[in-house]
Order: C-alpha cells, then structure tokens, then sequence
C-alpha cells in the first residue's frame, strides 16, 4: 500500500492567518463552555455532571445563556455586590461574539491583490449583497484578544478574583 504524504500549508490561507482563527474558535468554545458554567453556577447547581443538569444548561444557545447569565445575576445583586460590573461584563461578552461571528462565520479566501486575505459577508439578505474586505492577521488577533479579555472579565465577575496574571507576547 502506498502511503501518501500530505501538505497543507498555506491552505486554504496563509498559515498565519490559519494559526489566529484556531486560536480564535479555541477560545471561543472555552469562552462557550465558561458561560454555561456560570450560568449553571449562579442557579445553584452543583454537579453537571449529572445528566438532567448537563442536558438543561448545555442545551442553550450563546444568547439564551447570555440571557440567563444577566437575569441570574441581576436577581442575586444585593445578596451578591461584587455581580455590580454584570452589564459590561455581558456587553464584553455580546462584543466578543460579533468579532468571533465576523472572523469565523465569514468566507475568507486569498485576495486578488497580492498577499491579502478578504472576507466576504452579506450586508443585505433580501438583495443578497455582499461587501469584500481586506483582513489582516492583527485583526484576528484583536478578536481573539476581545474574546480572551471577556472570558477574563466573566471570571473576575463570577470568581470575584483576578486569574493570574500572564504576559501575551
């Protein structure tokens, strides 16, 4: 049997820009995850673990969850002050799913112009019109800042402590 050796570099992109969106999608599903386990922690659940649990919390979209997560804490804010930053955690967190949204769910292909990457997304469904945008690896950094700063702030939030700290070269 012939045994093939395969390379994927530099496809579909460059591998820069490959290496930032999986840092992107990585963090995002443990931001995800984070937010589940909040939610199920600010509605006194112990273990979900337990499947009637894992069903109930892990069944819900971002949104919903995020939903909850501001509800939960708005109900527990006098028992609970250090919940106070709530609404610019969960605005933190509504900004980090439109850059995670815009980076992820786009169409991204190797640009005409030289060594660029566009993305591609609709702008009008009803007329189907798209607008093209030059996207460089920075950008995805941000995003994967944005979304590792309100994974952060959540922890500060929920934990009432700061994580500790780690330097992003």
């Amino acid at each position: 049997m012939e045994h093939k050796t395969y390379s994927f570099g530099d496809w579909p992109l460059p591998e820069p820009y490959l290496q930032e969106l999986g840092r992107l999608g990585l963090l995002w599903a443990r931001l995800e995850t984070f937010v589940c386990n909040s939610v199920a922690n600010l509605a006194g659940v112990q273990n979900l673990e337990e499947p009637r649990w894992y069903v109930i919390f892990t069944s819900r979209s971002f949104d919903e969850n995020l939903q909850l997560l501001a509800r939960l804490c708005e109900q527990q804010l006098e028992a609970l002050p250090n919940l106070a930053p709530y609404p610019d955690v969960v605005a933190g967190l509504k900004q980090a799913q439109t850059a995670k949204v815009f980076y992820l769910n786009g169409s991204m292909r190797p640009s005409a112009y030289g060594d660029a990457v566009e993305i591609s997304r609709v702008v009008n469904e009803l007329t189907g019109e798209l607008v093209h945008e030059i996207v460089q690896v920075s950008d995805i950094s941000k995003a994967v800042l944005m979304v590792d700063q309100a994974q952060h702030d959540l922890y500060k939030l929920i934990c009432a402590m700061e994580r500790p700290s780690r330097i992003i070269a």
